[in-house]
């Protein structure tokens, strides 16, 4: 039976391995073919300087921002976590160092989590880039409590494989899916205002573009400058991007659920649950990829790169405020 499950799950991976070798060299082509102009967003930090012009004696920052010259590329993130998974799968495939086959048979496959912690982690990294998160402490923060998740779901096949108690395998499942709300409340409700700013923006910039003749007015942040008329609201499609984003991730929580509550009833068989992890990863994967492709390099992030996206206004606190 092991053998069996293994010679399929090999067939599989070797699957998995050429579909998202195939989404890695689709998306180079499309970088290289279309050349988008925009498929970055700056990053900024937390600074305690006061707005610019201030003397620091006069006041001191209650809460501001600065650029770090720095940016994070869709692009090339899209890139990591496809090359990244297609390696990862081509490891399975061929059984080197006859760590896969080892896996299975003991019904754990902990590099499987390792790959999920950075993969997973960078796909919630784009999509908190496409919410409008550009503070780079909070973007790091969300990404490591996101392989967190992941690593909870290596420990709940850990105490499956290892008959612990009802605690002890419901303990880490209850912790990741805690944390898993946690980011994405944040997600969420952030991409929800990242985007109907965004709207608001792009209304307010084409009506003052219109009635006023200042189409070709240049507009200037740290990192680029564009036009008035350039200033956009995000595609329309992407705004539901977040929602089946949030599906994905729900669906591998309940796979490992289902992991959990099953093994009360007896030894689960491990390969089943292997094969499913593997075609949600390439689907999900292969989604993202996808719909970013289209939808979001289709507008350039131009909508990402308008007014009120490089440096929020300082909050000052005046030398003499008794607060």
């Amino acid at each position: 039976m092991v053998s069996l499950s293994t010679n399929t799950l090999t067939r599989v991976n070797y699957g998995a391995f050429a579909l998202h070798l195939l989404l890695l060299l689709s998306l180079v082509v499309y970088r290289f073919v279309k050349k988008p102009k925009k498929t970055s967003a700056i990053l900024l930090r937390d600074t305690l300087a006061p707005p610019r012009g201030v003397a620091e004696c006069d006041c001191y920052a209650e809460e501001a921002v600065e650029s770090l010259g720095a940016t994070f590329d869709i692009v090339w993130a899209i890139a990591a976590f496809c090359a990244i998974t297609a390696g990862a799968h081509l490891v399975y495939a061929t059984d080197a160092f006859g760590l896969y086959s080892k896996f299975i048979a003991g019904g754990s496959n902990s590099m499987r989590w390792i790959e999920y912690g950075i993969t997973a982690s960078l796909m919630l990294g784009i999509v908190a880039v496409l919410s409008g998160i550009r503070n780079l402490e909070k973007l790091l923060l969300l990404m490591a409590a996101n392989a967190v998740v992941m690593l909870q779901g290596f420990y709940v096949e850990k105490a499956i494989v290892a008959e612990a108690s009802v605690f002890e395998k419901l303990l880490p499942l209850v912790v990741g899916w805690g944390l898993f709300i946690l980011i994405f409340y944040v997600v969420v409700f952030r991409y929800q205002r990242g985007i109907n700013y965004g709207s608001k923006v792009a209304k307010r910039c084409a009506t003052v573009a219109t009635e006023e003749g200042r189409e070709n007015e240049i507009v200037e942040s740290e990192s680029s400058s564009s036009t008035l008329s350039d200033v956009r609201a995000a595609p329309a499609a992407i705004k539901y991007l977040i929602w089946i984003v949030v599906a994905f991730f729900v669906s591998f929580g309940l796979v490992n659920a289902v992991h959990v509550f099953s093994s009360f009833r007896g030894t689960p068989d491990f390969a089943v649950y292997e094969l499913t992890y593997v075609a949600l990863s390439f689907v999900s994967k292969a989604f993202l990829t996808i719909y970013v492709m289209s939808a979001v390099l289709g507008g350039e992030l131009a909508w990402l790169q308008g007014l009120g996206s490089a440096d929020e206004p300082s909050r000052c606190i005046q030398a003499n405020d008794t607060r």
